[in-house]
Order: structure tokens, then sequence, then C-alpha cells
């Protein structure tokens, strides 16, 4: 782990503790700023052990019941240039499992567009329809957002053409809010 890496998870850990979710975002950007100012020679990849750490921070009920917890998923946004391959896989492998637990609606927005926007790939098709039996009804209205921007970005036909599936399926959800989010998402699409 580099010295960015471990200035952002003490940072983080005392973020969550202290429940301070503006020191939290300040530690995000400084490490993207930090990130980004180094040389192109240097590895530019996130360690696998700071990844590994901040799921294992991002596992603790403390972090799962905080408001401010979408700064730490922001940081995967705002850098997922960083993450290998195998990162990406593991990490929204892992979002998948705790999506549910976050009480931030925010962070479950944050999980969608990483599935959807950033990773784009059949692996999001299959986690965005686990996360689409959710039980609350916010959570399910994401995954339609979910689905949308995999329709618009996924690389292959055939995954765009299953998320349009089931983002249309959606539309019978038994909840109005699901339903309005459907609505917004194909006109988005059409």
């Amino acid at each position: 782990m580099n010295e960015f890496e471990e200035r952002f998870l003490i940072a983080a850990s005392d973020a969550v503790d202290l429940n301070d979710s503006r020191m939290l975002g300040d530690a995000a950007f400084d490490i993207s700023v930090s990130w980004a100012k180094k040389p192109t020679s240097e590895n530019s990849a996130f360690s696998d052990d700071f990844v590994a750490e901040l799921m294992k921070l991002m596992s603790h009920q403390r972090f799962l019941d905080w408001e401010g917890s979408f700064n730490v998923l922001f940081l995967f946004e705002t850098d997922w240039g960083c993450l290998t391959l195998r990162q990406r896989l593991e990490l929204c492998q892992f979002l998948g499992t705790v999506y549910e637990k976050l009480k931030d609606p925010t962070s479950q927005l944050v999980i969608v567009e990483l599935l959807g926007k950033y990773l784009a790939t059949a692996y999001s098709l299959q986690a965005l329809d686990r996360l689409s039996a959710a039980s609350n009804e916010v959570a399910r209205a994401y995954v339609a957002y979910g689905y949308k921007c995999l329709v618009l970005n996924a690389a292959e036909q055939e995954v765009k053409k299953k998320a349009e599936a089931r983002l249309t399926a959606m539309a019978t959800d038994s909840s109005e809010v699901v339903r309005l989010e459907v609505a917004a998402a194909v006109a988005d699409i059409s």
C-alpha cells in the first residue's frame, strides 16, 4: 500500500467513527488529486490491499448505517480507472452483498451506477438482476436506473437487449416509486 492509500484509510476510518461525511469527502478528493499527480511511469492501479481494506471498512455496521457512506463509493466512481479488472469484479460482487444493508440511499444509487455505467458488462446484468429483488422500493427503483445505464453503456448488444427487457419488465412492479423510475428510464433510452 502506498502513502496516499494509507492516509485515505486512516481518514476514512476516522470519518466513519466520527460520523463526519465532510471529512471523508475531503479525504476522497485528496487521494484522487494525489493519484492524478503521480507520474504516469508509476503503477496507476490501487493496490489489492487498499481495495481489500476498503471493502473491510464498508462491511462494518457503523459504515452501513452511516448516511455519509456514499463518499467512499464516489472514490471508486471518480477513480474507476485505478481499479484493475479483477478489483472491479470483486468490488462489484462485494457491493451487491451490502446493497440492501446500506442505510444511505445515495450509496445504493452509486452502486447501480458503478454496475451499469462503469462496469457495464454481462456481470453487471447478473448483479442488477440480483439487486432487483430488493425488498425496499427505493432500492428497486435505483436498479431501474442501473438497467438504463447498462442499456446506454454496455459494449455487447446482447447485454443491452437483456437490460432493456429487464427494465421493461419492471414496469409491472407493485411499487409506484419503481414504476415511475422505470417510466423515466424507458423514456431516456427511447
